[in-house]
């Protein structure tokens, strides 16, 4: 019996050839991108490592700078108890090439391990005083600077509504519903502020207050941690922000900025104010503001490592007398970013 031979059901096509070679380009294209990801991932760890390790040595060459400022600090208050600040130092009996440590808010450098060091020192004592029994007294003053004399009585009354122990609310105040409504529960405090950050939760503050450069609101004086002996109301020319300078000096806008240039060439070349102003602006100048300073400072040191690397920054705040204070330094504030 003759079988006819069986024919395939399913014919093979006939361009098959290359598909092998696709898949294999393909997995290697892939194995590419995951080597090129693995190298991306591990140059980012490495860089974020040596940024971590920069910003921790830079973080403690800004703390030992700041320990040897304080004891040079501390050397020149003893040697130095005179501590007016307005005067050249070659002037006052001090040899020329000698460095003075003063709240004068002169930048000056010193070097810690291969780390180049800036500070300046600044008087901690001044600004508005947040903790007062009545602190919208202090911003009288902006009462005359500001657009609007309604605005300003806003601001006064929701500060007091903030720190009464009371829910009643006063004319343009603010109590805990009106908190609640912003997204703010808890508030306001009905206490003494705890810092002195916390006037910009008021609602109208910051149309007011703003911080500084850094961050800080040294527009207003430092509330003291449990303890420590509040700083006495004085008001700093040489470590004064400058809105503060034009609202308690009511001075206009020329004379502001003449004072504000003056002030610069005592910073960078150390002129006196007595050679850079009027008598009559001086005279207004002295009148209101200390040319001297109050044991309360304000240190801010900056350390870079000398290959370029991250920069640290601390910003201590502590009082110093002509001695070690016998339980060491008590910090009113202690920044570091």
């Amino acid at each position: 019996m003759n079988m006819a031979p069986c024919s395939d059901p399913k014919p093979r096509p006939h361009n098959e050839r290359g598909a092998a070679l696709i898949a294999v380009i393909g997995l290697l294209a892939l194995a590419a991108l995951l080597a090129a990801s693995m190298v991306t991932l591990s140059q980012t760890s490495a860089a974020s490592s040596a940024t971590n390790c920069e910003l921790g040595y830079g973080g403690y060459a800004a703390e030992s700078a700041l320990a040897r400022i304080q004891w040079l600090l501390l050397y020149d208050k003893q040697r130095y108890p005179e501590r007016s600040l307005d005067f050249k130092p070659e002037t006052a009996g001090v040899q020329k090439q000698e460095q003075r440590l003063r709240a004068d808010g002169r930048s000056q450098q010193l070097t810690v391990g291969d780390c180049t060091v800036e500070f300046v020192i600044l008087d901690a004592a001044g600004g508005f005083d947040v903790i007062a029994v009545n602190p919208a007294v202090s911003f009288v003053f902006y009462e005359k600077d500001s657009a609007s004399r309604e605005g300003f009585q806003a601001l006064a009354d929701q500060i007091q509504d903030y720190l009464d122990d009371d829910d009643f609310p006063r004319l343009h105040g603010s109590e805990s519903a009106d908190y609640l409504k912003r997204g703010m529960p808890g508030l306001p405090r009905n206490n003494a502020c705890a810092y002195r950050e916390e006037i910009l939760w008021v609602p109208d503050a910051p149309k007011y207050f703003k911080p500084n450069k850094d961050g800080r609101m040294d527009i207003f004086r430092i509330i003291p941690p449990a303890g420590l002996p509040r700083m006495p109301p004085m008001q700093n020319f040489f470590s004064m922000p400058k809105e503060l300078l034009k609202v308690i000096g009511f001075f206009s806008e020329e004379q502001l900025e003449k004072i504000i240039a003056a002030r610069e060439l005592w910073f960078k070349e150390g002129t006196p104010i007595a050679n850079s102003l009027p008598a009559d602006i001086l005279g207004i100048l002295r009148s209101r503001f200390a040319f001297r300073e109050s044991s309360f400072y304000t240190i801010i040191v900056s350390a870079r490592p000398a290959n370029g690397g991250a920069q640290r920054t601390l910003v201590a705040s502590f009082r110093l007398t002509n001695q070690l204070p016998p339980q060491g330094f008590q910090y009113y504030e202690w920044i570091r970013y």
